[in-house]
């Protein structure tokens, strides 16, 4: 890719005045994110906290894959070179600094004194290390770090990231690129670190219980703000009302996802209540016309279009969620930079739909599959997609659909045996189109279920456009193909909502991430 010297100037300052502000904002206090070290070693840790989730956590190494349900996990144990605030700022963290030099470099400065748990010291070396763990391809390794080409070690706490193309969203890719310890996990092996995890983090690893819980303690020594609650408790519970029940009698001092329908329960408690904000994370149903299930007639985008027609999407956020969802259009949440305002949501029409389906052929219908997880990280799911057989039926569409265990579904899904039409959802901390696209719409993801290559064309123009202009004209035409041809049900942008005891101080984020570290009891 061709780039003026202007385009160049003008994209390196406006990097570089960006992270300026975010190092002021991380300096002025401590309250949006994590601090400078003028700030550290703060007030020991005391007294306990308990976090129960839906789902078992996925990938215990997080450069394996990018799970929301182990992002929370994450944090606590690792540390990456930047983060976001609760008000979603980017700030340094492991990074002191960084600056965009050139079209495809970034220049870093670490930050002195940080030690992993084991005592091993994180230095440019280190980093180096964990870049070219992150873009294995003999072994499993998060998509996200494709982008990814090298590090250039100018000093003990300075180095060069290299990026295979510009690329406009490097400083969000590293968001959750957690920094994992080189001495350590080459010494254990990749299983050895995941059945006994090390990081730089404000909280250090004691055990695990599969399908159980995960005990962690906060690590004394730790360079930044200590944490403020000691002892750390995952509980995986499945069952909502069992998470429910534990939260109301003081078992556990947070669950999530709260169902929609008991926030005003949980709020009348005098010892519970309900915390939300909307959030970058999508709901969507995946076509698949290829499925060893079935469901050819996917294959004309008429009856894609016909779905998304007879389907009362709004209806399902008002009465099945509560409200607490917003629809949208394609796939981008309105919170995603180039979010298309001009698109408007699919309106429910079951007489289009119904003149769609005589138009491909199908004046009678037809019967297809559907499969939904049976515990997910999403609220509500199996009541939403009982919703949509049920608007589906009223056009001739016969929808067979089957609750499966999280765990068998992502199988399925990875061995390509899942069904025609699937639940799933998509977020990201990016507030940027790239995660999206590339992940459930470029041809070579392997999440990737429908999709053209004139698409892959027009993700990987954006992906390398410095040009913000640009970038965004590149998505709008991209979300208005995609909702002519649509490739999923377009369904919603859901609330994060949180049930937590009354006592607990907690910012809930956009990015959906729940940071320990940042939580206080009163």
């Amino acid at each position: 890719m061709k780039i003026r010297r202007r385009e160049l100037l003008r994209w390196s300052a406006g990097a570089l005045g960006a992270t300026f502000g975010a190092r002021m904002a991380c300096a002025a206090g401590v309250p949006s994110g994590r601090p400078q070290a003028a700030y550290a070693m703060g007030p020991r840790a005391t007294g306990g906290f308990v976090y129960a989730q839906s789902s078992e956590f996925h990938e215990i190494n997080p450069h394996r894959e990018l799970w929301s349900d182990d992002s929370s996990l994450h944090f606590c144990l690792f540390d990456s070179l930047i983060e976001r605030a609760d008000n979603m700022q980017l700030i340094p963290v492991l990074a002191e600094s960084y600056q965009n030099t050139g079209p495809r470099e970034w220049s870093f400065k670490l930050r002195r004194g940080v030690k992993f748990h084991d005592g091993e010291p994180l230095t440019a070396e280190t980093i180096r290390w964990n870049i070219q763990d992150a873009v294995r391809t003999d072994i499993k390794r998060d998509v996200t770090w494709q982008a990814f080409d090298h590090i250039e070690v100018v000093d003990d706490y300075t180095f060069k990231f290299v990026t295979k193309n510009p690329d406009p969203v490097l400083p969000q890719r590293l968001v959750r690129f957690f920094i994992l310890p080189q001495k350590y996990y080459s010494r254990v092996g990749e299983q050895g670190f995941i059945a006994q995890p090390v990081g730089t983090g404000p909280y250090r690893f004691i055990e695990r219980a599969p399908d159980s819980y995960v005990k962690l303690q906060a690590f004394d020594d730790y360079w930044g703000q200590n944490a403020s609650l000691r002892d750390v408790v995952f509980r995986i519970v499945p069952d909502p009302a069992t998470r429910l029940s534990a939260l109301a009698a003081g078992e556990v001092d947070l669950i999530t996802p709260l169902p929609p329908d008991q926030v005003k329960n949980v709020n009348a408690n005098a010892l519970t209540k309900a915390v939300w904000v909307s959030s970058d994370r999508i709901a969507y149903c995946q076509f698949w016309p290829e499925s060893p299930q079935g469901g050819r007639e996917l294959r004309d985008k008429r009856v894609r279009q016909a779905i998304n027609y007879a389907v009362n999407v709004d209806n399902v956020v008002k009465y099945v969620l509560n409200g607490l969802s917003t629809r949208i259009p394609t796939i981008f949440p309105k919170t995603t930079f180039a979010y298309d305002t001009s698109l408007k949501p699919y309106p429910y029409n079951p007489d289009k739909a119904r003149a769609l389906l005589r138009e491909a052929g199908l004046p009678n219908g037809f019967s297809v599959n559907m499969e939904v997880p049976a515990n997910f990280i999403l609220p509500a799911t199996n009541e939403v997609c009982q919703a949509m057989v049920g608007d589906l039926a009223k056009v001739g569409i016969k929808v067979s659909l089957k609750a499966v265990e999280l765990g068998t579904m992502v199988k399925l899904r990875d061995s390509k045996q899942i069904a025609p039409i699937y639940f799933w959802s998509w977020g990201t901390d990016f507030l940027d189109p790239e995660p999206f696209v590339r992940g459930i719409l470029y041809t070579k993801s392997p999440y990737t279920f429908y999709g053209k290559p004139e698409w892959d064309q027009m993700i990987d123009a954006a992906a390398t456009q410095l040009n913000t202009a640009q970038r965004a004209a590149t998505y709008k035409k991209l979300q208005a193909e995609i909702y002519d041809d649509p490739p999923y049900i377009f369904l919603y942008a859901i609330d994060n909502v949180y049930g937590i005891r009354r006592n607990i101080q907690v910012t809930p984020r956009t990015d959906e991430r729940v940071i320990v570290a940042h939580i206080r009891r009163t």
